[in-house]
């Protein structure tokens, strides 16, 4: 897993910001900040590149069961690739 190609984000006062830049004049742009469980999930899964590492990461950063972890990050990879923010494989 990674940012898609059009993103940007950087880390800002221990939250994230994330903007979508579009390819063409038209295309839709985001921006938007995660903070708290959010942000720590999105550096973990563009620090780690799985969702096996960036689960153990999560479960050792909140010391959650690995499950919740588990659950909690395929439903927000499930929305952020689906708004096209983050992408399996090379860019």
């Amino acid at each position: 897993l990674q940012a898609a190609a059009d993103v940007l984000w950087t880390d800002i006062d221990g939250d994230v910001a994330i903007a979508r830049m579009p390819l063409a004049e038209e295309g839709p742009t985001g921006c938007f900040r995660l903070d708290g469980p959010a942000a720590t999930m999105w550096r973990a899964l563009v620090r780690h590149g799985t969702l096996e590492a960036a689960e153990m990461a999560v479960t050792d950063h909140y010391a959650v069961d690995s499950a919740i972890a588990r659950t909690d990050l395929n439903t927000f990879v499930a929305s952020l690739e689906r708004q096209g923010y983050l992408q399996y494989g090379a860019g």
